[in-house]
């Protein structure tokens, strides 16, 4: 009789058991799917206006100038970027400006140059390109609206496909485009890609607007 009754117990027990992960198995949410797949595209403009949108280009041609031997690494630079950017971007061929931060004005609308130390006040020890826009009002008085201009300046010990990928990113830049988290973008603070992702395409489609 003990044996039977030991045995009806442990039955009732294991079907008990069973009962009770049926019912926390039926309201327990699913698993999240595994974190797979490239980042989330991602973009930032490089400056608002007081409503918080982006300022941009608006402009027929951009025409390009540079200071030494950075022609066919600015060619391949200009050549990935363009396909997202509406505007034209044009190289005008050589120059000897050398951009300040006080005077970024140049013979164009863009000037890159190849810098050495202390030759551009635009320059930070330790950083490989840096960027700078002019930028113009729709009214005199009214918040900063368009780039108008910029000016690139690059340390002169970066050269090949380093470089190239520091030339888009600083172009990116000039056109509207600023520092995102997201390491699958050529505007992340430091680059590790050589063209665009996602969220640099959808940024440079909404930094430029062809008005001719």
């Amino acid at each position: 009789m003990t044996t039977r009754r030991g045995l009806r117990a442990a039955i009732i027990a294991v079907a008990y058991a069973a009962f009770i992960a049926l019912i926390v198995a039926a309201c327990s949410p699913p698993p999240a799917p595994p974190l797979i797949g490239p980042a989330r595209a991602e973009w930032t403009p490089f400056v608002t206006d007081d409503q918080g949108r982006a300022v941009r280009w608006e402009d027929c041609t951009i025409e390009v100038s540079f200071r030494g031997d950075l022609g066919g690494d600015l060619a391949t630079a200009i050549a990935i970027i363009q396909p997202a950017f509406q505007i034209p971007i044009v190289i005008a061929g050589p120059t000897t400006h050398v951009p300040q931060r006080a005077d970024l004005s140049g013979p164009h609308e863009v000037v890159v140059a190849l810098v050495a130390p202390g030759e551009s006040t635009l320059e930070q020890p330790g950083i490989a390109g840096m960027a700078s826009t002019n930028l113009d009002r729709s009214i005199a008085g009214a918040q900063w609206r368009y780039i108008r201009g910029g000016a690139i300046v690059m340390d002169t010990v970066r050269p090949g496909p380093q470089r190239v990928r520091v030339l888009t990113h600083e172009l990116g830049h000039v056109l509207g485009l600023g520092h995102v988290n997201s390491p699958g973008e050529i505007m992340a603070a430091t680059p590790t890609r050589d063209g665009l992702g996602d969220g640099d395409r959808q940024g440079l489609a909404a930094t430029g607007v062809r008005v001719c």
